[in-house]
């Protein structure tokens, strides 16, 4: 009996002890929050109202504290237009951003000459995990018509924010970032690329599901221009374009020149991953252009158990221009169950 008093009484003490932490919590300024809920800043669930000056401010907010997450929370959508993380800050996505498809709501702040919804620049200890996903509602906003052996044919614009041509919008981008974390989210039906690291190094992609339509233009699962120590794993891409693409410098040239010249990739490894594409399950390109002079090797990427399935090709490997370097690449247990061409030819 007397056991049993002492722990009641220690329960009860516990109990008021959470109840006194959780008031006092509560009544903490923003500066010693932690988390910040897009809900308090404004956002509308639904979809159908605009809540990226909501999603901007929570971010505000969490930096401004020293860090923080922004929680998108279960059960709810939102649709959002562009806006970036912060140093320290991490989207917490548990419900749904939906991308909005309307070009105005991709400001000419920060392109690189194409658009981006979440699109961060020189940050460290960033990244968006949780249990949601981001919808970028690839439909025909996007898209001048459809072809039937073509795809989707995309629409372009004659200078929107300073964007001519196709100004259809990548989902995730980190630009010259540091100590990134993409982990346990879906990225669906991009307007363009789904997720690009940019010069950006020290990166996790882990638990991750990308899905597109498969007849659909330039629509990536994961792009590497440049970066180091990089880790993908445990992942599921199925995609209309490249599935992991790892190029070390700028694959297009139609971007403004890059700010110095571009670095190499190294010390990448991809493992346990399906990956299904229209083109290239995995595609290595090193890269040069001329004047751009973004150029580099590729050095120390590691690939094991890797499934590729429906794919018109397994692993791509580009020279663009007759100079770039591949060097100390291995491929483990790897196996390529049939080529979108010959689905019922094992290769």
């Amino acid at each position: 009996q007397p056991r049993l008093k002492a722990a009641a009484t220690a329960a009860r003490a516990m109990k008021a002890w959470l109840a006194l932490a959780l008031s006092v919590r509560a009544a903490l300024p923003a500066e010693h929050r932690t988390s910040f809920n897009i809900l308090d800043f404004g956002a509308t669930p639904g979809g159908h109202v605009a809540c990226t000056a909501a999603l901007r401010a929570a971010v505000a907010a969490a930096s401004a504290a020293g860090g923080g997450e922004v929680l998108v929370p279960a059960g709810l959508q939102f649709l959002t237009g562009a806006f970036s993380l912060a140093s320290h800050v991490t989207l917490r996505l548990d419900g749904v951003l939906l991308a909005s498809t309307d070009v105005h709501d991709y400001p000419a702040e920060g392109w690189d000459w194409d658009p981006a919804l979440i699109d961060t620049h020189n940050a460290t200890s960033t990244g968006i995990v949780g249990r949601g996903r981001i919808e970028g509602q690839a439909v025909p906003a996007w898209v001048d018509h459809y072809d039937g052996l073509k795809g989707w044919i995309p629409r372009t614009w004659a200078g929107v924010h300073g964007c001519v041509g196709e100004c259809r919008p990548k989902l995730v981008r980190f630009t010259d970032c540091s100590h990134v974390t993409i982990a346990g989210v879906e990225v669906l039906n991009a307007p363009d690329w789904s997720i690009l690291l940019r010069r950006t190094s020290f990166a996790q992609l882990r638990r991750l599901r990308v899905h597109g339509d498969p007849r659909w233009p330039n629509g990536d699962a994961f792009d590497i221009e440049s970066g180091e120590h990089i880790t993908i794993e445990d992942v599921d891409f199925s995609t209309g374009d490249d599935c992991i693409a790892i190029s070390s410098g700028n694959t297009n040239p139609l971007r403004r020149p890059w700010p110095g010249a571009a670095g190499p990739v190294r010390h990448l490894s991809v493992r346990n991953a399906t990956l299904s594409s229209r083109s290239s399950a995995i595609k290595l390109s090193a890269v040069h252009f001329g004047e751009l002079a973004d150029n580099g090797e590729l050095t120390n990427l590691s690939f094991s158990n890797i499934r590729i399935v429906d794919s018109s090709r397994g692993l791509g490997f580009q020279q663009r221009s007759g100079s770039g370097v591949w060097h100390a690449i291995t491929f483990e247990n790897v196996t390529i169950d049939a080529t979108r061409w010959a689905r019922n030819t094992p290769c």
